[in-house]
């Protein structure tokens, strides 16, 4: 990725939300940078200026900020208190429930609609 074709879509609390973010613009196919998390490592205070930040190529803004919104959207809803079972599924690997806006489980890492491990091999008739 070169520098002169990226642009910032979002700043992050910390870097573990920059991190998971750039897993989820990556599962949909958008390669992210992450800037800003080495000042946070070295001991220096966060704040804006040095508060990771994601950036993704030109070509892949509206997309990463339409999936970074919609995540910003789950979040508010889940503070406040709303997140309904209708909006979330169900991992088959290890049972955690996802917002229905990520095709990955973020405890395993799971794609959606994957069967168990070992289960393709279980007989059906006994």
């Amino acid at each position: 990725m070169h520098d002169n074709g990226i642009v910032n879509v979002y700043l992050a609390r910390d870097l573990l939300e920059a991190e998971f973010l750039r897993n989820v613009l990556d599962v949909h196919g958008i390669e992210t940078r992450i800037f800003g998390a080495n000042s946070i490592q070295s001991g220096m205070l966060p704040n804006e200026e040095a508060a990771p930040c994601l950036w993704v190529r030109r070509r892949d803004e509206e997309h990463a900020r339409e999936l970074l919104a919609e995540w910003e959207m789950v979040q508010a809803r889940r503070q406040a208190g709303d997140v309904r079972s209708e909006s979330m599924w169900n991992c088959s690997n290890c049972g955690e429930m996802v917002e229905d806006i990520f095709d990955m489980c973020w405890k395993c890492q799971t794609p959606r609609n994957t069967s168990p491990p070992g289960a393709e091999s279980c007989p059906t008739d006994l």
